[in-house]
């Protein structure tokens, strides 16, 4: 037997982000298309391999008899139950009832595998949106409830339809236009949770370049770093309110000379506000 049929999910993902450390951030660039040209991407074959095996070890403990499954709750994942948790308490498109969820940039379905451990969430659909590489890469292991569709079909309201709740966990800088993405997210459903995005005190969003590891290859990619006061202001335009919020002290980028954290917030849409 392979030494990776005795390795659960959850600490195939602690590895994984074991593999992504040494991050750092350079450049100022004046487009996302600019620093995309200096940056070796989000498909690289040793990333989609890294999701697939994990897809995999995931795909075959959901098969396991639930008196055998264990999920190994980590600071990360205890913020994002909590959100789950007041979502379900103030939702009020479909109380009680089986819920359709669209992860942007879920990656192999570790927020799936969180979610079916809340006795209150009752999932008839999660629907996981990644890269084309690892969309396809990761498609056999779906189910009828869960599903992987590639970035690149047409928008949202288009290829999933209604949805209850979207989440999108550390994948909202990683896109060329995040708030033309926030759009999209607002057009589909009431309910938005964002989490692992960076906020800084500066006055416009930067695209930078971010440096990390997988499994000793450098890889970098291009990123959004935000500014507070206009990313909190957009999502005020889009009509959400923050219910709840945090910080990840997990992340803490070193940006203008000092580390902060990331944050995560529960957001609910309701009328348009107006500018």
């Amino acid at each position: 037997m392979k030494l990776q049929h005795w390795i659960p999910p959850a600490m195939i993902d602690l590895a994984l982000r074991a593999t992504r450390t040494r991050e750092g951030f350079t450049g100022n660039f004046e487009s996302w298309d600019e620093a995309a040209q200096q940056c070796s991407g989000y498909e690289s074959p040793e990333v989609v391999e890294l999701y697939k095996a994990a897809a995999k070890e995931r795909q075959e403990s959901r098969g396991a008899t639930q008196s055998t499954r264990v999920y190994m709750y980590d600071s990360r994942s205890l913020r994002l139950v909590a959100a789950f948790q007041t979502f379900q308490r103030i939702n009020e498109t479909a109380p009680g009832g089986a819920l359709r969820i669209l992860d942007y940039g879920g990656a192999s379905g570790a927020h799936y595998d969180l979610a079916r451990t809340i006795p209150a969430l009752s999932i008839d659909k999660y629907i996981i949106v990644e890269s084309p590489a690892v969309a396809r890469a990761l498609h056999p292991f779906g189910s009828a409830t869960l599903e992987w569709v590639s970035s690149t079909q047409s928008s949202l309201p288009e290829a999933v339809g209604p949805i209850d709740l979207v989440l999108s966990s550390g994948t909202i800088q990683y896109v060329p236009n995040p708030i033309g993405l926030l759009a999209e997210f607002a057009a589909v459903s009431q309910f938005l949770i964002l989490d692992r995005i960076p906020l800084i005190a500066r006055d416009a969003h930067t695209v930078m370049k971010q440096h990390t590891r997988y499994n000793g290859r450098a890889v970098t990619y291009p990123t959004w770093v935000f500014s507070e006061q206009a990313f909190l202001s957009e999502l005020a335009e889009l009509g959400y309110e923050i219910i709840l919020q945090w910080e990840v002290p997990e992340d803490r980028p070193l940006l203008d000379g000092r580390r902060r954290p990331n944050v995560g917030m529960l957001l609910r849409r309701g009328f348009l506000v107006s500018a």
